[in-house]
């Protein structure tokens, strides 16, 4: 049983299945369609000439609400493409918005790695300081959950102050922070 109470969670997690009937029947003709229990998802690939292989997850929930839960988006992204790749969500410059739906968009990368964000994993369902988490859905649950300490906070800071000094520096000297 899940221990979440909210109401994006009401329905437990089932595995994604294609809609054969669906696909090329959306916002481009070569858009792939999967459901679950709580999502239908369109899946399009393209090739792009910096980023190389870039999968474009565009996301809604069946009921069509605001629901954006980032252990969610995290899961479709690791059942529809892999876990080892990664992707983002732009949030674009406002004259580039499209802003009509509750739909997200997540942009995976699978030939490149985004040189952002942390260096090692930390998964925890402990609330830590100054912060609130949530319990994983039962059939989610990391085998690695770690009990957050002030000390492991201290460490990731010091190792973004590093990367970001890494990243720094590489750009002073031209070097692309994609490559």
């Amino acid at each position: 049983m899940s221990h979440h109470t909210d109401i994006f969670h009401y329905k437990k997690w089932t595995p994604f299945v294609p809609v054969p009937e669906l696909h090329g029947k959306v916002f481009r003709d070569d858009g792939k369609v999967f459901v679950n229990s709580r999502y239908q998802v369109v899946v399009y690939e393209d090739d792009h000439p910096s980023f190389g292989i870039v999968v474009h997850l565009s996301i809604k929930s069946h009921e069509k609400d605001h629901r954006h839960c980032w252990r969610d988006f995290q899961r479709i992204k690791n059942e529809l493409v892999g876990k080892e790749y990664e992707g983002i969500e732009l949030y674009p410059a406002e004259s580039r918005c499209v802003d009509g739906a509750n739909q997200y968009h997540i942009f995976v990368f699978k030939s490149v790695s985004i040189p952002l964000g942390f260096s090692k994993r930390l998964v925890s369902e402990k609330s830590a300081i100054n912060t609130k988490q949530r319990p994983f859905d039962d059939d989610n649950r990391p085998d690695d959950l770690t009990e957050v300490t002030e000390e492991m906070i201290e460490e990731a800071k010091k190792n973004l102050m590093l990367q970001m000094s890494e990243r720094k520096e590489r750009n002073k000297n031209g070097k692309s922070v994609v490559a």
